[in-house]
C-alpha cells in the first residue's frame, strides 16, 4: 500500500471517527439532560475517582450508562487524536487535542458532579462537551480531502 493510501484512509478513518464521536455526545447530552438529582447519595463527598465508582456501582441505570459511555468516549478521543497525529494536518492535530481536552475536562466536572451535585461542574460538563462536539465538527470541515481517486468533472 503507497503512502498515499495510507493517508487516505487515515483521514478517512479519522472523519468516521470525528462523526461517530460528535453523535455519541449527542446520545451522552441526551441522558444528561435526564440526571438532574440522581447521583447516589453515597458519592457526595467522596472524591472524584471513588465518586465514579461508586456511580457506576450504584447509580440509577441512566446513571450508569452516561458515566460509561462518556469513559467510552474520553478514551475514543484519545484514539482519534492519534489518528489525527498520523495524518500530520495540523489543523486536524490542534482540533482533535483541544476535542480531547475539553472531553476530559467534561469527564471531571461529571465526577466532580457526582461528588458535589449542588456545584457549577454540571453546566462546565455541559458547556465544555460542546466545545468537544464543536472541534470535532471543524474536524470534519477542514480534514484533507483525499489526493488520489479524483475524477475530473464531468464537460
Amino acid at each position: 500500500m503507497s503512502s498515499t493510501d495510507q493517508r487516505n484512509k487515515r483521514i478517512a478513518g479519522l472523519r468516521r471517527t470525528a462523526f461517530a464521536t460528535i453523535a455519541a455526545l449527542l446520545i451522552e447530552y441526551g441522558f444528561g439532560l435526564f440526571l438532574f438529582g440522581t447521583t447516589p447519595k453515597a458519592a457526595h463527598g467522596a472524591g472524584l475517582l471513588p465518586a465514579f465508582g461508586i456511580v457506576v456501582a450504584n447509580g440509577p441505570a441512566i446513571l450508569i450508562i452516561q458515566a460509561l459511555l462518556g469513559s467510552l468516549i474520553v478514551l475514543g478521543s484519545i484514539m482519534s487524536l492519534v489518528r489525527a497525529i498520523q495524518t500530520r494536518a495540523a489543523r486536524v492535530i490542534v482540533l482533535n487535542a483541544i476535542a480531547t481536552a475539553a472531553l476530559l475536562f467534561a469527564w471531571i466536572a461529571g465526577s466532580a458532579t457526582a461528588n458535589d451535585p449542588t456545584g457549577p461542574d454540571g453546566r462546565v460538563m455541559g458547556i465544555v462537551t460542546g466545545i468537544a462536539i464543536l472541534a470535532y465538527a471543524f474536524v470534519l470541515f477542514v480534514a484533507p480531502k483525499p489526493t488520489e481517486g479524483r475524477t475530473a468533472p464531468a464537460s
